[in-house]
């Protein structure tokens, strides 16, 4: 299994309903083929992290390197032996709950670091296990808050 995790430039989606419109295109078929992660919209940016069998998510980050709606800033892969976010086929942060508002805190402190600061941070933030810590507090979280809540 792998995961991947990205920022990009929004660069084609120009208003809520479109980015929504995407939202549950991506939730479909990420559902129909085995993709479950979340993603994160803040100041005009994506925060995406997905995960799957290696040859389905090295498929779907093929096609996301080529959609000309955003331009990726950053990303890190890793191999996983088990995922993360099981039942998430793409859980969007932006449609906050109570549970998530604690997340979308802690995910727009991070968002503004990337958003504000020069590129050279961005690949300090992306480089080793720097991004993987956040993935994993994120995954804490909700194991501990989302037991027996609906997750999509």
């Amino acid at each position: 299994m792998k995961a991947i995790i990205y920022c990009s430039d929004n660069l084609g989606l120009s208003d809520e309903f479109e980015i929504t419109q995407m939202l549950e295109q991506a939730q479909a078929q990420n559902s129909l083929n085995g993709i479950t992660g979340y993603i994160y919209y803040h100041n005009n940016q994506f925060l995406q992290y997905f995960e799957g069998e290696t040859h389905v998510v090295e498929s779907l980050w093929y096609a996301i390197q080529q959609d000309k709606r955003h331009k990726i800033k950053a990303k890190a892969m890793t191999h996983i032996s088990s995922r993360l976010f099981p039942s998430w086929h793409m859980r969007d942060f932006n449609a906050l709950t109570e549970v998530e508002k604690m997340l979308f805190q802690h995910l727009t402190v991070q968002m503004k670091l990337l958003v504000h600061r020069k590129s050279l941070f961005m690949k300090f933030f992306f480089k080793g296990d720097n991004i993987w810590h956040i993935v994993e507090k994120i995954k804490a979280t909700f194991v501990f808050h989302d037991q027996g809540l609906s997750s999509d």
